[in-house]
Parts: structure tokens; sequence; C-alpha cells
């Protein structure tokens, strides 16, 4: 079982906020990544409740994940790993709005939304 292999906190960092706060949105299950560090379907469930299927790679220190239905990405970088806890933090990235509904088909880039933190446990 690769080290990732746990269900996690989401969170993300409000910068704005004074002092600077984590801000909880939800948990991610990578309970199914193989020992080589694939995901080949885990689950976001968002503050909301709502489930997005997710698939990825990782291995010794960084990870990547991604929405299967192409409306987001993370990429992170193990931070944190001592007697079993681990912390993993990176970026969020959303896809771009655009700014006609003409667009709506074309690809859109991906914009940076957010810090991103996963705490395990």
């Amino acid at each position: 079982m690769h080290k990732f292999a746990h269900n996690w906190r989401n969170w993300t960092i409000d910068c704005d906020a004074d002092p600077t706060a984590l801000i909880r949105l939800g948990m991610m299950d990578l309970t199914t990544m193989d020992n080589q560090g694939k995901l080949t379907k885990g689950r976001h469930t968002d503050h909301n409740g709502i489930h997005h299927d997710i698939a990825g790679q990782a291995n010794v220190d960084t990870i990547t994940l991604r929405r299967l239905d192409d409306l987001g990405h993370w990429e992170g970088q193990l931070t944190y790993d001592l007697g079993g806890d681990l912390v993993i933090v990176g970026r969020h990235f959303v896809p771009s709005r655009s700014e006609t509904s003409d667009d709506i088909d074309r690809p859109r880039p991906f914009q940076e939304q957010e810090p991103w933190v996963i705490t395990k446990p």
C-alpha cells in the first residue's frame, strides 16, 4: 500500500483572514491507490457533501490528482511525515471561465484557484 492511500481531510488557506485561517473543504478518499502510487478511481467529497470521482499519480513525496469530469486538478508536495501523520501542500486548479457562451465547447486553460492542503489523519 502506498503511504498516501488513505482518507484525507481537504483544506484551503484564507490568507486574507487575520490571523490566516485553514478552511475545511471536505474529504479526499485515496484508499484505492496502488503500491506504485496510481489512483484510478478515488473520491473527492466537497464541503457540500457532493462526491466527485478523481484519479491521479503519486511518487515518494509528490501527488497529482484530477477530477474525472475535467473540472479541476491538484498538485501537491509532502511537507510533513512523522509517525503516520502526513501533510501535503500544493495548489488547486479550476478551468478558466469563458467570457462568452460561444466558447463553451472550446478547451479551457486552467487557472490557480486557491492553496490546497490535505492532512492525514
